[in-house]
């Protein structure tokens, strides 16, 4: 059992006051935008009393690190990555591939010779990226295909001259349709239509709108028009659920599913994978023809998904589960897992060892070794799937 060190992503989208907040300090030059923590080759954490990194104690030892059935499961890796996220203005729209496509889209990268780090590369490891993400503001996101019946009625009550398009390519094919016009038309469409004035019609009839039933959703959009004037990935958006989370709510992610956080600040959790296929809204990489073979038809419950009376989020994940510990929860959890204070202290404590953490600050319990977790205020306990044990203490 050690504290465990995480690294800071300076993204631009992030925020320059929320972690710098939960740490009791001032706001930062540079915006913090992710805390990576766990074992993830382009950003390990590090174990703070030996300055080894994780990755390297697990690649040494992997068994005695995450315990025999872990491996036979995961091979030799630590299966999740746990996150604070801050954000202040919207990320890209985007999607992860599924276990099929990753493997296959790594594959070819390294083929062909390039970097991992390169900033024309789209597939960073071998890994599909379902992820859970927990609010700990209210956080604004957009996430997965709306009913297309529900998105027909919100072009419907927009002023715009080329809403036709929009919602013939809907009935005809569903939301996934409408993206694949958008990003990437074919010859004849490119001959009667311009995606790019249909983005700005788009914004600018949400700005105007003036109804009742679709407030918020034209709001977004036009925050997003405010930034990406002209962007397809605007309409893209305008596809979407928005959903408002209020604290202590999460919503799932799997595969195929498009999404895009708007503002606020989260922990999160997924597979242990850096993979994103973005569609825009972005000055990073777009990579359309790998977005649109992973993007699924399907509409998204966006319901906040299940908490259980002992605070573990419910997913179908296999790769992690997530745990909120609460004022004077006391659990006791066998690793391998990774203790995340975020509200008040936390203490981690077994019969060798004692910590107390302060917001920001981790702790890293290996295999076979059990800790006692209590917090004062707020704290999140990540494990390795369903077959992790965690004892109500």
């Amino acid at each position: 059992m050690q504290r465990l060190t995480g690294v800071v992503q300076h993204y631009d989208w992030g925020s320059h006051g929320a972690l710098a907040g939960l740490r009791g300090e001032a706001a930062t030059t540079e915006p913090e935008a992710e805390l990576w923590l766990g074992a993830h080759p382009a950003a390990p954490s590090v174990l703070t009393e030996s300055g080894d990194s994780l990755l390297a104690r697990i690649e040494t030892d992997p068994v005695g690190m995450l315990g025999g059935g872990t491996v036979e499961r995961y091979g030799p890796r630590l299966p999740f990555l746990l996150k604070l996220l801050a954000a202040d203005s919207p990320l890209s729209i985007q999607a992860h591939p599924s276990p099929d496509q990753a493997a296959a889209g790594f594959a070819y990268e390294e083929s062909m010779g390039i970097p991992r780090d390169a900033s024309n590369r789209s597939f960073r490891d071998n890994s599909h990226k379902p992820e859970l993400i927990v609010s700990l503001t209210p956080f604004e996101a957009l996430v997965g295909f709306r009913d297309a019946n529900a998105t027909a009625d919100f072009f419907s009550a927009l002023e715009m001259e080329t809403a036709g398009w929009l919602l013939e390519r809907l009935d005809r094919d569903g939301p996934k349709g409408v993206v694949e016009m958008m990003l990437s038309p074919t010859v004849s469409e490119l001959d009667e239509l311009d995606v790019t004035e249909i983005s700005f019609q788009l914004g600018e009839a949400c700005r105007a709108y003036e109804g009742e039933h679709w407030t918020t959703e034209a709001s977004v959009i036009a925050k997003l028009d405010q930034k990406y004037g002209g962007d397809p990935g605007i309409v893209v958006a305008a596809l979407l659920n928005r959903v408002l989370l209020q604290p202590g709510e999460g919503v799932y992610l799997d595969a195929g599913h498009l999404h895009a956080y708007v503002g606020g600040l989260g922990v999160e959790i997924m597979a242990n994978s850096d993979n994103v296929l973005r569609g825009g809204l972005t000055s990073k990489r777009v990579d359309v023809p790998n977005l649109l073979n992973a993007i699924v038809n399907d509409i998204l419950d966006p319901r906040p998904v299940p908490m259980t009376e002992d605070g573990r989020y419910l997913t179908p994940a296999a790769e992690f589960e997530l745990t909120r510990i609460e004022y004077l929860a006391d659990r006791a959890v066998d690793g391998p897992a990774i203790v995340l204070a975020v509200e008040e202290d936390t203490t981690v404590s077994n019969d060798l060892a004692h910590m107390v953490l302060s917001p920001t600050e981790a702790a890293w319990i290996g295999a076979g070794e059990m800790a006692q977790v209590a917090s004062l205020g707020l704290a999140f306990l990540a494990t390795v799937g369903p077959t992790t044990t965690l004892i109500e203490g």
